[in-house]
C-alpha cells in the first residue's frame, strides 16, 4: 500500500486525543467515607468491570474513527507488489501507436467509425490525462509505422492537432511491426515513467506470427508499461464483404485475345451472401452484373473475360453492386484495374536447329501455335532459322529462340539489351544444345544453368506439377487442373536446371514450375526492364509430349503475352509498390505528370539510362487509377488494396494473447471503452484507491459509537 497524500498521516496523532480524554477522566477524587456507602461497595464491584470494558470499547471506536479519517485524508493505493511507484509528480514519456490500417474505417453501433472514435480517445489522452511536462511520441501503425511526431515533444497542443490531421492509410494491420517501433522510442528515453498506448480496432488478422514477436512484446513490457486501448466497445462481430483482384494473368490483349479479371470475394460474416458484381470498363458496363453465392466464412471466385477490340489503354473496376446493408466496411467493396490492347503482338522466332521436313524442326509446334491460320491477328510472328545476326529487335515485343545450341558475344548483348530495354525472352534448349558454352558466355542472361542432361523411364515418364506453380499471375489459370491439365504430358529428356545467384533481389530466379520429381522445369528472371524465361525442355516432341495436349496453346499464350508486356506488365501493382513506366525515347528530357485517384498532380522527370527512358513514380500509398500524361503520350497504372484487411473479427482476449507472448499481467491495461480510459490510466499508474471505502467505514463506526455512548450513558 502506497499514499497519494503521505503527508497527511501526521494527523495521526490525532488518534491520542479520545485516549488523553479517557485518562483525564480517570483521575481520582478526594475519597469522603459515609457509612451508607457500605452498603453498595459490594453492588459497585460488580458494575465496575462492565463500566471499564464499555469505556475501552468506546475509546477504541473514537480512536478507530480518527485512524479512518486520518487514512481517507492520506488516499491510500493498494498496488500489486510487482507495479512500480509512479508519484503524482513523476513525468511520463507516453509513446501513442496509433493503427490507421483501412479496417478503422469500420463504423461501429454507436454510428462513429472506428478512426473517428480513437481521434477522440487520444484527444482525451492528450488534454486531460497527460499534464504539462509530460512527452509524447507518436507513432502511425498499419504493415508498416511511420513516425508522425518521432522526437519526443512537450507540446501536447501540437502533438493534439497533428492527430486530428492524420490520414487513414490503405494498408493492412501488423501490432509487432508497431511494438518493434515503439520500444526503441522508449529504449533511448531518459523519463521515470514510460508508457506505450495502442488505439486499435482489435482486429485478429493483425497479430501475427512474425519472427521474434514474442521478444519484442517481452521487451517492450519491461521497458514501458502498456495500455491497450479498443476503438470499438461492441462485443458483437461486424460483418463484412471484401473484393480482392488478382493480378490479370493477361495485361496485354489484342482484339481477337480477350482479357481475363479473376476476383476473390470473401465473406467475413455468419450468414451465406448472394452478392452481385458488376464490371466497369471504360466508364460503361460492358455486360450484366454476375450473381454469385458466397458462403459464411468463405470465398468464392468469379472471372470476367471482356474483350478489348480498341487498341490502347483501357481503365476499369469490378466492385460489389449490393453490399451496402451487408457490409462493415466499404473501403474493399471495389477494385480498380489497368489493360493494355494492341492490334496484334510481333514475335521473333529463331529457330537454331532447322531442319526440313516440317514437324521435325524444333520451331514448327511453336510458329503454327502462334499463327493457327490467317484469320489469328493474336500474333504476328516472324520466323528466322539459324543465327541471329543483325537482325533489329527493337521491332519486335518477344524473342523466342527454340533449339538453341549455344550464342555469341554479339548475340547475348543484343539479347541483354533488347531484354534491358523492356523486351521478353524465351528460350527452349535442344539435343545440339552446347550447355558449357552457354552457361559461359550467357551467364547475365540466362536466369539459371543448364548442367546434366537428364532423362526419365518410359514406363514412369515425368510430368508438369500444377501444384508447384508459383505467384506468377500468367500461370494462375493453371493451378486447377479441371480447367486446364499441365500435368498430363509426359517428359522423357530434359536438362537440370539451376538458378543463377542473383545480383540483387529484385533480380532473383523464379522457379515457375517444377516437374513431378522437384526439379525446375521454368525459371524467369527480370533483367532491367524486361524477363527471361527459360524452359528445361524442347518446343517440340523429341523430348516430350507436351506440344500435343491440351494445355499447350494456352501455356504458350500465357507466357508469350506476359513476356510482351515488358513494361507495361507493371501497370497493375499492390500497394506502397513503385511503379516504373517506359516511355519512347522522343520523351527523354521531358516530364510527365502523374494524378493520383484523389486528384493530386505530381510533376516527375524522365530518366534517359541503360533501360532506356523511365519515369519512376513512389507516391502508390492509395488504391485506384493513376494516370500519366503528357503532350503526345497517355498511360495509366492501377493499384490494388492488400486482401485479408476485410476481416473484421476481433480479438476475444487481447490480454491473454499478449500474456501467452511473455507479458506480465502487471504491465498491460486492456481499456475495452475509451471512455474508461482516464480511469484505467489513473489506476494503472498509481493502483486502487479505497478512501472512499475508508470514509464509509468512518462513518459507519461514529453511528454506531453515538449509539453505544448514548446507551450507555443512559444506564449511568
Amino acid at each position: 500500500m502506497t499514499f497519494l497524500n503521505p503527508v497527511l498521516l501526521g494527523a495521526a496523532a490525532l488518534i491520542s486525543i479520545p485516549l488523553l480524554i479517557h485518562l483525564l477522566r480517570r483521575q481520582k477524587l478526594p475519597v469522603i467515607k459515609w457509612a451508607a456507602m457500605e452498603f453498595l461497595r459490594q453492588s459497585q464491584s460488580k458494575l465496575r468491570r462492565r463500566v471499564r470494558i464499555e469505556e475501552l470499547l468506546l475509546l477504541l471506536l473514537r480512536m478507530t474513527i480518527i485512524a479512518l479519517v486520518v487514512l481517507a485524508l492520506a488516499r491510500p493505493v493498494l498496488r500489486s507488489i510487482s507495479l512500480p511507484i509512479i508519484s503524482q509528480n513523476s513525468r511520463v514519456y507516453a509513446v501513442i501507436v496509433i493503427d490507421n490500417s483501412y479496417s478503422m474505417g469500420q463504423s461501429s453501433e454507436r454510428g462513429v467509425t472506428a478512426w473517428t472514435a480513437t481521434k477522440q480517445a487520444v484527444h482525451q489522452l492528450l488534454t486531460r490525462i497527460l499534464r504539462p511536462g509530460d512527452s509524447v511520441s507518436v507513432l502511425l501503425m498499419n504493415h508498416t509505422v511511420k513516425p508522425l511526431i518521432e522526437s519526443p515533444t512537450y507540446d501536447l497542443r501540437m502533438a493534439d492537432a497533428q492527430v486530428k490531421n492524420a490520414p487513414l492509410s490503405f494498408n493492412s494491420t501488423d501490432f509487432t511491426a508497431g511494438a518493434r517501433a515503439a520500444l526503441a522510442l522508449v529504449h533511448g528515453a531518459a523519463a521515470p515513467v514510460k508508457e506505450v498506448y495502442f488505439f486499435t480496432d482489435d482486429q485478429k488478422s493483425g497479430m501475427t506470427s512474425a519472427a521474434g514477436q514474442q521478444m519484442v512484446w517481452q521487451q517492450l513490457s519491461k521497458a514501458a508499461h502498456i495500455v491497450w486501448v479498443s476503438a470499438m466497445s461492441q462485443t458483437s462481430e461486424v460483418p463484412n464483404l471484401a473484393l480482392h483482384l488478382r493480378a490479370p494473368s493477361r495485361e496485354l490483349v489484342t482484339a481477337n485475345l480477350p482479357a481475363r479479371l479473376e476476383t476473390v470475394i470473401s465473406n467475413y460474416s455468419g450468414i451465406s451472401r448472394n452478392i452481385t458484381l458488376q464490371l466497369q470498363l471504360d466508364g460503361a458496363p460492358p455486360g450484366a452484373p454476375q450473381s454469385i453465392e458466397v458462403p459464411a466464412y468463405g470465398k468464392q471466385s468469379v472471372a470476367f473475360t471482356p474483350y478489348l477490340p480498341q487498341p490502347g489503354i483501357h481503365t476499369g473496376s469490378i466492385s460489389i453492386a449490393n453490399s451496402a446493408s451487408i457490409d462493415g466496411l466499404a473501403t474493399d467493396n471495389s477494385a480498380s484495374f489497368v489493360l493494355h490492347s494492341r492490334s496484334n503482338i510481333p514475335v521473333l522466332v529463331q529457330d537454331m536447329s532447322p531442319a526440313f521436313g516440317g514437324s521435325s524442326s524444333s520451331s514448327f509446334y511453336l510458329y503454327t501455335a502462334l499463327q493457327p491460320d490467317s484469320t489469328s491477328h493474336i500474333f504476328a510472328p516472324t520466323l528466322i532459322e539459324g543465327r541471329l545476326g543483325a537482325v533489329n529487335l527493337s521491332r519486335y515485343s518477344c524473342v523466342i529462340i527454340t533449339g538453341i545450341t549455344t550464342l555469341s558475344a554479339n548475340e547475348v548483348q543484343a539479347l541483354i539489351h533488347y531484354v534491358s530495354a523492356g523486351g521478353g525472352l524465351l528460350i527452349f534448349p535442344g539435343p545440339a544444345t552446347n550447355a558449357v558454352s552457354l552457361n559461359s558466355l550467357a551467364a547475365k542472361l540466362l536466369p539459371a544453368k543448364l548442367t546434366a542432361k537428364m532423362t526419365s523411364s518410359p514406363d514412369q515418364p515425368l510430368t508438369l506439377d500444377s501444384g508447384s506453380i508459383t505467384d506468377d499471375p500468367s500461370l494462375d489459370i493453371f493451378r486447377d487442373a479441371s480447367i486446364l491439365n499441365i500435368g498430363d504430358a509426359a517428359f522423357n529428356t530434359y536438362f537440370n536446371l539451376v538458378p543463377s545467384n542473383p545480383i540483387d533481389s529484385a533480380s532473383a530466379p523464379r522457379v515457375l514450375v517444377k516437374f513431378s520429381n522437384g526439379k525446375p522445369a521454368v525459371v524467369s528472371s527480370t533483367l532491367g526492364l524486361g524477363k527471361v524465361v527459360l524452359f528445361a525442355s524442347t518446343a517440340d516432341t523429341r523430348w516430350n509430349n507436351l506440344p500435343a495436349r491440351g494445355a499447350y496453346l494456352p501455356l504458350l499464350y500465357q507466357i508469350v503475352t506476359s513476356l510482351a508486356a515488358g513494361p507495361q506488365s507493371h501497370v497493375n501493382l499492390a500497394l506502397d509498390t513503385p511503379a516504373v513506366l517506359s516511355l519512347p525515347i522522343a520523351f527523354s528530357g521531358r516530364s510527365v505528370t502523374i494524378t493520383r485517384p484523389d486528384g493530386r498532380h505530381s510533376v516527375i522527370p524522365t530518366v534517359l539510362g541503360p533501360n532506356g527512358v523511365t519515369v519512376q513514380y513512389s507516391d502508390t500509398d492509395m488504391p485506384g487509377i493513376y494516370q500519366v500524361t503528357a503532350p503526345g503520350y497517355r498511360d495509366a497504372f492501377a493499384v490494388t488494396l492488400p486482401s485479408g484487411e476485410g476481416d473484421l473479427r476481433r480479438m476475444t482476449n487481447t490480454q491473454a494473447f499478449l500474456e501467452q507472448e511473455g507479458v506480465k499481467a502487471a504491465s498491460i491495461t486492456v481499456v475495452n471503452n475509451p471512455n474508461q480510459l482516464a480511469a484505467a490510466v489513473k489506476l494503472s499508474r498509481y493502483g486502487s484507491e479505497i478512501w472512499r471505502s475508508l470514509v464509509v467505514a468512518a462513518m459507519f463506526l461514529l453511528g454506531v459509537e453515538s449509539l453505544l455512548a448514548r446507551l450507555i450513558g443512559r444506564r449511568g
